[in-house]
């Protein structure tokens, strides 16, 4: 990651990114970067496309850190522009910490007393319509797969 003039790291971790679309296995590994400026990931070479993505602090909206799934190392970003950025990272309450420090930093509203947790939005994400059956036909996508290489793994030992 390429830092600009007068940008200083805050945190950095491995984690997952998924954009603005609905699928539940398009996830990209790479390491999440948070500066005073911006938020950053970068893919790692296990993927097959690279992806190089920021998103400017003051382009955030809120924060949703509960969701109706089991993963709790996951994060919602609303952006302004409505869009939803998802990430998995590990210490997720840190990130969400520096990140709304960050963001208040850069609107001034760095008071003492002031409410740190304000951006952060604890309401339950709602899933969009039809998610759970898009889910479901993924998953049962990947279990027919993963049976037809285990049936052909099996024919090839036996033979």
């Amino acid at each position: 990651m390429q830092f600009n003039v007068n940008e200083k790291l805050i945190r950095k971790s491995r984690g997952n990114y998924r954009g603005n679309y609905l699928t539940p296995f398009a996830w990209v590994g790479g390491t999440w970067y948070l500066t005073n400026i911006r938020l950053h990931f970068e893919s790692n070479a296990f993927n097959i496309e690279t992806l190089d993505e920021s998103i400017p602090l003051e382009s955030i909206n809120s924060i949703n850190m509960k969701h109706p799934d089991f993963i709790s190392s996951k994060l919602t970003i609303l952006l302004h522009n409505n869009s939803l950025i998802e990430l998995h990272v590990p210490e997720r309450k840190a990130w969400v910490t520096d990140i709304a420090n960050e963001i208040k930093k850069i609107k001034n509203e760095v008071e003492e007393g002031s409410d740190l947790y304000s951006i952060i939005n604890n309401k339950i994400v709602e899933k969009p319509k039809g998610w759970l059956i898009k889910e479901t036909i993924q998953i049962a996508i990947v279990a027919v797969c993963v049976s037809v290489i285990c049936l052909l793994f099996y024919k090839l030992l036996t033979n």
